[in-house]
């Protein structure tokens, strides 16, 4: 069996969030003029190996 391990990151709520208002201005000059909100954020995946210690305290 293969495991692939996901961390999501991003700011939390109520954080300003200069990259998600850029984001979301370029959209609706695109033409995308129902989006109300982006935030931006990032992910990080890999198989975790033995050891991992710090994948497990990535994830908490």
């Amino acid at each position: 069996m293969r495991w692939i391990a996901e961390v999501h990151v991003q700011l939390r709520p109520g954080i300003a969030d200069p990259e998600g208002l850029t984001v979301a201005g370029g959209l609706r000059a695109l033409g995308f003029a129902t989006v109300s909100e982006v935030r931006s954020g990032k992910l990080a995946a890999g198989e975790p190996g033995h050891g991992d210690g710090d994948l497990g305290a990535a994830c908490r």
